[in-house]
């Protein structure tokens, strides 16, 4: 049996060893596992992080940088226009419309957490991505609302010293006090997922 901990939320789990090399959810707080393969672990999940975070994710890498979680927003915070658009398809089928923006729009974000930095991009057409190094950050903060609480999703706002306001804001996270966990542990131990 191999030992796996999740980035997320820090529980241990054991998985057997015909699954070493490859990734698993986090059964709970859904987060994305990496099933360490010995020896070879290291060298491997290396190369399948920087390939695919390339392609996924719209980031780049830096030599020794690992990436320890990625996700994009909940359906919980798209509910509204779910809603709306099952609405107007009854009505009017234009609903698909408002169904088709909400779908892609979800699909175009992704959020991420490597070893050295944090970082979002979003856009359908145009793109935007924003990118913080972890010693840069001064504050983590988390917003739950009573909707969001419900359904274990909230934001997770980032700032750091260079200004005042909040620069990232991480929409819709599921276990929003884990990922906060996740970035505040990374800026305190330089070392921390890198093994």
């Amino acid at each position: 049996m191999i030992q796996v901990r999740c980035p997320a939320c820090g529980r241990t789990f054991r998985a057997a060893d015909e699954h070493a090399g490859k990734r698993a959810t986090c059964p709970k707080c859904g987060g994305e596992l990496r099933i360490p393969n010995e020896e070879r672990a290291r060298a491997v999940e290396l190369v399948e992080v920087d390939e695919q975070t390339t392609r996924g994710a719209g980031m780049r890498q830096c030599e020794g940088e690992r990436e320890l979680w990625r996700s994009v927003p909940s359906h919980v915070v798209y509910f509204p226009l779910y809603a709306l658009g099952g609405v107007l398809v009854l009505l009017f089928g234009v609903g698909l419309l408002v169904l088709g923006f909400a779908v892609l729009h979800r699909r175009s974000i992704r959020y991420w957490i490597t070893t050295r930095r944090v970082g979002a991009r979003q856009g359908i057409v145009g793109k935007a991505q924003c990118e913080l190094a972890l010693k840069d950050i001064r504050n983590v903060f988390v917003h739950v609302g009573p909707l969001e609480r419900l359904f274990g999703v909230g934001t997770v706002a980032i700032g750091t010293a260079a200004t005042s306001k909040l620069e990232l804001r991480l929409i819709g996270v599921r276990n929003p006090d884990a990922v906060r966990d996740l970035i505040v542990r990374s800026m305190e131990d330089p070392t921390f997922g890198s093994s």
